[in-house]
């Protein structure tokens, strides 16, 4: 009786042992927020992982359990061991809790049996407010880029890194932004701030080097005398004017007032007057352009 007893325990322990090895992976591949549709039918979708070869691949079902219901996966085009189910949430309900339940054979030369593994529970949220995709992924300054999503209303702002920039409201599908003063050839963090200040990531935004035009592109001029030069931009200045950063390396012989592209202008004259006999160069810049130089020649 007693060896019976051993034997019993060692069958039991051979079959613990077997099982325990026999662990299949699930893998949620729900988001754990999803954009609202109007027909308010989501799909879950789960991947298996059959992890020993002694299951019986044939006999795994996936179940899903949501709100305390019960509904059969069905096997999803996608690939192998993938489960999907179709389920349709209230348009009153933002949100829902379910898990995964495995149905499958185990068979050894041992024991063959029936197992069934559950997952943890899973809560999904409904979102009516997110962003698709910005129009553009680059642009130079002051160019307009479009921002697609849902849910925008006219106090939403755009946010470059932590600053807010001059945003237009189009309809709650779409905003746009104006590409800030800021310097070029660096990425930025764009984000979507809505009035009480919650941030929506929308991705990465570069800024390009745009140019400032100059004309004429050679100044030749007696002492004394005085000639008007023309700085101009693509786009209409912003709010406050655009100050345009004007050196020179011949000081004494560069007469000329601070420049400044007034706001919502794209041009402005400034008159330039020979000083001292020289020759050399001014160096024109701003945030967000390349530097241009201008060769001089003072007689």
């Amino acid at each position: 009786m007693k060896q019976m007893k051993i034997f019993l325990n060692y069958i039991i322990l051979i079959s613990t042992l077997v099982l325990s090895g026999c662990s299949t992976g699930m893998i949620n591949l729900t988001p754990g927020k999803i954009p609202v549709n109007s027909s308010g039918i989501y799909t879950f979708s789960l991947r298996v992982k059959p992890s020993e070869a002694k299951i019986d691949k044939e006999s795994i079902k996936a179940n899903i359990v949501i709100d305390g219901e019960t509904h059969r996966m069905v096997k999803s085009n996608l690939g192998e061991y993938i489960f999907e189910y179709e389920h349709l949430i209230p348009g009153n309900r933002a949100s829902a809790k379910y898990y995964y339940e495995l149905v499958y054979n185990f068979k050894t030369k041992v024991v063959k049996r029936h197992e069934r593994k559950k997952t943890k529970l899973f809560a999904v949220k409904l979102i009516d407010r997110y962003v698709i995709q910005l129009e553009s992924d680059r642009g130079v300054q002051g160019s307009k880029v479009a921002v697609l999503g849902r849910g925008f209303n006219p106090e939403d702002r755009i946010v470059f890194d932590d600053t807010e920039i001059s945003t237009e409201f189009q309809s709650p599908n779409s905003i746009s932004f104006i590409v800030p003063g800021v310097p070029a050839n660096v990425d930025y963090n764009v984000s979507l701030r809505s009035y009480h200040n919650d941030d929506i990531l929308i991705g990465d935004f570069r800024v390009d080097s745009s140019k400032i035009g100059i004309s004429p592109n050679k100044i030749s001029l007696l002492s004394g005398q005085v000639e008007t030069l023309n700085f101009n931009i693509d786009f209409e200045a912003p709010a406050g004017g655009l100050i345009i950063n004007v050196t020179t390396d011949i000081p004494q012989s560069v007469i000329m007032p601070e420049v400044l592209i007034p706001e919502g202008e794209k041009s402005v004259n400034v008159p330039l007057e020979g000083g001292e006999k020289g020759e050399g160069y001014i160096f024109v810049e701003s945030s967000g352009f390349s530097l241009v130089e201008v060769p001089v020649i003072i007689d």
